[in-house]
């Protein structure tokens, strides 16, 4: 089929035409840098004071539907964006801000306005311009017909965040231009000076090699993206016109899905395509591939075996329904930095070979080994990479000889590593607060249950405020950091600035606290935080209490007593 391209400003483009976004593309993701070079695009222009002069902004590529409906006189053709959406969506809003700003402040262009208005909602709200995907509340639809309110966008995806967003950047950017003459060239430029290279084609097949060949100006296209297009594309290519069409139904079931997951929790579609593509390897891999050798592997992997398509699009749903689990768990957040420990925990959680006794098992060994090293260790993303990696390749391919051979090769990763030293080094640092504070708030935490095991007790609710705030903000000095004019903690740390200096971050000077509560305590004397630490119901702030007087020897006394339960708490048997 040949493709016969069109020349349009942003006005003809608009004229005849709605558009939808198919929910099986990814939701609004232009983030504020891209939507600036938009603007200082249209600036540019504006600067030129050149009517004849075209900016060229984009390809659009668009699928025909051969859907068409009829308003009053009108007929509209359906089409649906599939790549290009970002910027059109963009130039939505942005002529809705107009719209909206002349109707409330320029009576004299009441008219002008309500041209903008009728082309953005047809007759009797009936239609809008643009459909958005993933709207399940109509956030982008209500915006359109009433405006920008508090209470009708309360955003629940990073995509309505992400829309959100650029209404409140959109309606900046014309306030800040709102010089009547000024505004309406704005307006001007955006109709009928803004070019599109536009592709509308018929058969749905073709529009995924086209994305693959057309590049346009934004926000770089992530591989996640360029390999649906390409899996769509080998569909298209190996099953024919009509025999594709089925696969198309169930390819956009899949996508929908994997994009409303992605969507909710803001995950990242690079990393999911590349464990993925680490998992299904022919070989044991040394390390997570990188996107663009993915990307070519899954190609590779298609155009040989097409029938392994649909699952291989099903593994991308499966890997980012369990990265959703994790990042939900907000206890193994602290430890979940390093892309291979990720990695790991995926493959133990994806297993289907293992039972669910086993999995919990080996999740708990793999927290455990986790923490020991990047965790108290301090250890970065450079280490034990092939370590993880090959394991989590022999777990999810079940190239293995049963749990017990995995529990060894868990615990062989952390063999090198003697918790007493570790540990040893770590409190002789004396800084156990900066840069630390997600995981002492993680130690404190296992603490915390320690004590509830020997009493047979829940832990208390105050539990659920910490790990919902920030980890600095929960984190409670004892000596406070800056004692000010508290007249209690003069000499308790001893004689001289650099004394509170070497002692108030040392671990055993730390504690948690819900943030409210950590403010209130501030710089106060320790008889009075011994108050605000009883409303707590904290069990490690019981021992705390029990002490009379807060001094360098008990700092000490509690930092051997943590001291010996992160001995024995990571110690790797």
């Amino acid at each position: 089929m040949s493709l016969q391209p069109l020349y349009l400003q942003f006005l003809k483009l608009c004229q005849g035409r709605l558009f939808r976004i198919p929910e099986y593309q990814r939701p609004y993701s232009w983030e504020k840098k891209q939507r600036v070079d938009l603007f200082q695009d249209i600036l540019a222009v504006l600067n030129k004071n050149d009517i004849n002069y075209q900016h060229f902004m984009a390809t659009l590529v668009a699928l025909n539907t051969k859907e068409k409906i009829t308003i009053g006189q009108h007929e509209y053709e359906i089409v649906e964006i599939v790549d290009g959406q970002q910027r059109i969506t963009t130039l939505i809003i942005l002529l809705k801000e107009i719209s909206d700003y002349i109707l409330e402040n320029d009576f004299d262009n009441y008219k002008i306005a309500e041209e903008l208005k009728n082309l953005l909602i047809k007759r009797d709200n009936s239609a809008i311009l643009l459909q958005t995907n993933h709207d399940s509340n109509r956030v982008f639809s209500r915006y359109l017909k009433e405006g920008y309110s508090e209470t009708n966008f309360q955003p629940l995806t990073t995509g309505e965040e992400n829309l959100k967003n650029a209404i409140i950047e959109c309606k900046y950017f014309i306030q800040s231009n709102s010089n009547n003459e000024i505004l309406l060239n704005i307006l001007r430029i955006v109709q009928n000076r803004l070019g599109f290279l536009y592709y509308e084609i018929l058969d749905e097949g073709m529009v995924y090699t086209t994305f693959e060949v057309l590049n346009s100006r934004g926000r770089p296209v992530e591989w996640l993206d360029k390999t649906k297009s390409m899996l769509m594309g080998i569909i298209y290519e190996k099953y024919g016109v009509q025999n594709s069409k089925s696969k198309f139904i169930e390819s956009h079931k899949i996508w929908t899905k994997l994009y409303e997951k992605i969507g909710i929790k803001n995950l990242n579609g690079d990393e999911i395509l590349r464990y993925a593509a680490t998992l299904m390897q022919d070989s044991t891999p040394s390390r997570v591939i990188s996107s663009e050798i993915s990307y070519e592997f899954l190609k590779e992997k298609a155009t040989t075996n097409p029938n392994d398509i649909l699952k291989i699009m099903n593994i991308f749903v499966d890997i980012a329904s369990k990265l959703e689990e994790l990042y939900d768990d907000q206890i193994l957040n602290t430890i979940t930095s390093i892309s291979h420990a990720r990695l790991l925990y995926l493959a133990i959680v994806s297993s289907k070979d293992l039972s669910a006794k086993d999995k919990t098992n080996l999740k708990s060994i793999w927290e455990k080994i986790s923490f020991l090293i990047f965790g108290i260790s301090k250890k970065d993303s450079r280490t034990a990479v092939g370590e993880y990696v090959r394991i989590a390749y022999e777990i999810y391919k079940n190239k293995h000889e049963g749990v017990t051979e995995i529990v060894k090769n868990l615990k062989s990763i952390a063999s090198s590593y003697d918790i007493e030293s570790e540990v040893n080094k770590l409190i002789k640092e004396r800084d156990c607060y900066t840069s630390w504070t997600n995981e002492l708030r993680y130690i404190l935490y296992h603490y915390e249950l320690s004590l509830a095991k020997q009493l047979k007790i829940e832990i208390s609710n105050s539990w659920s405020d910490i790990w919902n705030g920030n980890s600095a903000e929960t984190i409670e000095h004892i000596f406070p950091q800056e004692p000010g004019n508290e007249t209690y903690w003069k000499g308790k740390f001893g004689r001289g600035n650099s004394v509170i200096i070497k002692n108030v971050n040392r671990i055993g000077n730390l504690t948690v606290l819900p943030k409210q509560q950590n403010s209130i305590a501030g710089n106060s004397s320790f008889p009075n935080k011994k108050e605000i630490y009883k409303k707590s119901n904290l069990l490690l702030m019981k021992e705390i209490i029990k002490v009379r007087d807060w001094n360098k020897k008990a700092l000490e006394n509690r930092e051997e007593t943590l001291k010996n339960f992160i001995i024995r708490t990571w110690q790797v048997h």
